[in-house]
């Protein structure tokens, strides 16, 4: 506040200054040279203040200056070049104070132009948000329809294999639907909190295989948002996988472990490590399975313009996915 304050009176005694020096050269010069041209300075300096009255006591002041400078400098010229210069000095100075004002209106005229379409482009920007979000509300809330009547079809269904693909798709889509959700809710539309999202999606997937008592330890590390192009398709990986380990890798109410870890690259590339301690499987298989749940992990992976392999080395099963954030343009 303090050098908004400096600023502001520091053209004012620019302009005192001035007004001294030109009216010292004034009185101390012959009426035939001297003038009140000079005064425009002081009309100028004053527009540095940015308020017309300012501009309009500089006006009136170095007026009645160059009027006095008429009757108190020293004699000298003929009469009618004597009040030829003051009349031009005169008009100068009030043709100097009409251009400032005119400019001074000008560009607040233009800066209220511009801060008006701010606020129009703040309020349309508003509103695409709000309709981005309700678009993302009715999709999950779509979704959700989906995997309801898959559940009510399953209830229909005596064959346990028809009802197990059903209750798969329905892990599918409820992996879409969370993403849908997050957007709906979060103030960043563009990205979500991909620690949020595996969080919940791989906690849900727990309960639904073992329970709300489930014995299946999960350790997620991922300090990572992700753009919806990218973060579907490596949800959907993700659930697969996991998908995989709680049906197949652990026995009846054996503990377990699930660990995520997910760690940002030279951008847009990043790495992904997931795994389990339980019994695993043949590592041919892997590549050659007629698993649709294997099959749909290679597409993705390849959606994301990534690769997976699998490390056959320690216990359990070891992924390592290698992928980018995938961008529009």
């Amino acid at each position: 506040m303090k050098e908004k304050a400096d600023n502001q009176i520091h053209p004012i005694i620019y302009s005192i200054i001035a007004c001294i020096i030109v009216l010292v050269v004034d009185l101390n010069l012959e009426l035939g040279i001297a003038g009140g041209v000079p005064y425009l300075i002081v009309i100028f300096l004053m527009s540095l203040q940015n308020k017309t009255s300012y501009i309009l006591y500089a006006a009136i002041l170095t007026s009645i200056l160059t009027i006095v400078g008429l009757k108190i400098s020293p004699s000298g010229g003929e009469p009618y070049k004597v009040y030829t210069n003051r009349f031009l000095a005169l008009l100068a100075i009030w043709s100097s104070y009409y251009y400032v004002i005119q400019l001074l209106r000008s560009q607040k005229a233009r800066l209220k132009l511009e801060q008006d379409y701010a606020n129009e482009l703040k309020e349309r920007n508003a509103e695409k948000e709000i309709l981005l979000k309700e678009i993302h509300h009715r999709v999950k809330n779509n979704l959700q329809v989906i995997t309801g009547l898959l559940s009510l079809q399953a209830a229909f269904i005596e064959d346990q294999k028809i009802k197990n693909i059903l209750s798969y798709s329905q892990y599918r889509i409820n992996s879409m639907a969370m993403i849908h959700e997050m957007l709906y809710k979060t103030e960043n539309l563009t990205s979500i909190n991909y620690y949020e999202y595996l969080e919940k999606l791989v906690t849900d997937l727990c309960r639904s295989f073992r329970g709300l008592e489930s014995n299946i330890e999960v350790d997620i590390n991922c300090e990572i948002s992700l753009n919806i192009d990218t973060a579907i398709p490596l949800g959907l990986l993700i659930n697969e996988i996991v998908t995989n380990s709680l049906k197949y890798a652990f026995s009846d109410n054996q503990k377990g472990r699930i660990r995520l870890i997910i760690k940002p690259l030279v951008y847009p590339n990043f790495i992904m490590k997931i795994s389990d301690d339980g019994k695993g499987f043949d590592g041919v298989k892997f590549r050659n399975s007629n698993s649709l749940g294997l099959k749909l992990i290679h597409k993705l992976a390849l959606q994301l313009n990534g690769n997976i392999e699998k490390d056959n080395s320690p216990k359990g099963t070891h992924y390592i996915l290698t992928f980018q954030e995938i961008t529009q343009l």
